[in-house]
C-alpha cells in the first residue's frame, strides 16, 4: 500500500507523495474540507500550495500539497487543522507517515 508523508513545520503542513493525476483532485477535496472546519473569518489566513519534486537521475515527479497558516493565530489554527486531518486520515485511503 502506498503511503503519504506528512511534514509539520512551524506554520505549514505538507502532504507529499501524490502522482500528478491525484494532486489536483486531492487539493479540491482538501479545499472543500477546510472550508467546512475553519470559521469564515479565518479563511483568508490559509494558503494551499501545490509543488513537485524530482531528482536529476530520473525525471519523475512527486507532488505535494501544503497548508500554510499566515495569521498570528497560526499555532492554534494549525494544530486544529492537523488534529482534524489526523482524525480523517488526511482524507485519503493511503497510510500516512508523520515526519
Amino acid at each position: 500500500m502506498r503511503s503519504l508523508d506528512v511534514i509539520v513545520e512551524d506554520n505549514k503542513i505538507t502532504i507529499a507523495g501524490f502522482y500528478l493525476g491525484e494532486v489536483f483532485e486531492y487539493t479540491e477535496k482538501l479545499w472543500h474540507y477546510l472550508r467546512t472546519i475553519i470559521p469564515k473569518n479565518k479563511l483568508n489566513s490559509i494558503l494551499l500550495e501545490i509543488s513537485a519534486l524530482s531528482n536529476l537521475k530520473e525525471l519523475k515527479f512527486e507532488w505535494s500539497v501544503s497548508i500554510e497558516v499566515l495569521s498570528d493565530l497560526g499555532d492554534n489554527l494549525l494544530e486544529y487543522i492537523l488534529s482534524r486531518l489526523l482524525q480523517e486520515n488526511f482524507l485519503t485511503d493511503y497510510s500516512v507517515e508523520l515526519i
